[in-house]
């Protein structure tokens, strides 16, 4: 089985990122479809494991090492530390948990960025805006599996904006910022 509408990791997506907006591309509410088509669990982005299903569900557009360098999965021979865009990251720096969105790019460009998943990073660099863990409507925290990278379960949209950000949280992001 092949996907309708395939692609490939964006630069700067974590691989949790990139099977949410395939599932959203493909019109479907959750990314769980996907996972059980290409035979993978749910760890599948922070533990190492077989990514040629998911890889084939892209028709190979995707490939299992792009797929793995978009992964979070532990840094081999670092011991604490996991990769995050193919960059050794203390385990420790990571919130892989939930996921945390800026208002503003999930509105311009539909993708969650790989940055956000750092502690440390509280705001986002290109919209000088607080990113934003939780629904605006029901409060419930950003998973993983939602409808789409804008879209709570309870069907509330999580972009347009954003509160502003403060500027030692900017210089924060902005230090930690890759060019992703």
């Amino acid at each position: 089985m092949r996907l309708a509408v395939r692609s490939a990791p964006k630069a700067d997506e974590t691989l949790h990122a990139f099977v949410l907006r395939l599932a959203t591309a493909n019109g479907h509410d959750h990314p769980g479809w996907i996972l059980a088509a290409a035979g993978l669990g749910s760890t599948f982005a922070t533990a190492p494991c077989d990514l040629a299903g998911l890889s084939g569900l892209t028709g190979g557009l995707a490939t299992v090492d792009a797929l793995a360098r978009a992964a979070c999965w532990d840094a081999r021979g670092r011991e604490g530390r996991m990769l995050l865009s193919g960059k050794p990251v203390a385990a420790s720096a990571l919130a892989l948990a939930h996921a945390r969105i800026c208002p503003a790019c999930v509105d311009a460009v539909g993708t969650v960025r790989a940055l956000w998943d750092l502690r440390c990073v509280s705001a986002c660099p290109d919209h000088d805006v607080r990113l934003t863990d939780r629904c605006p409507r029901c409060g419930r925290r950003l998973g993983w599996m939602r409808p789409g990278p804008g879209i709570c379960p309870c069907g509330a949209p999580l972009g347009s904006g954003g509160e502003t950000a403060d500027p030692g949280a900017l210089s924060v992001a902005r230090a930690a910022s890759w060019g992703g």
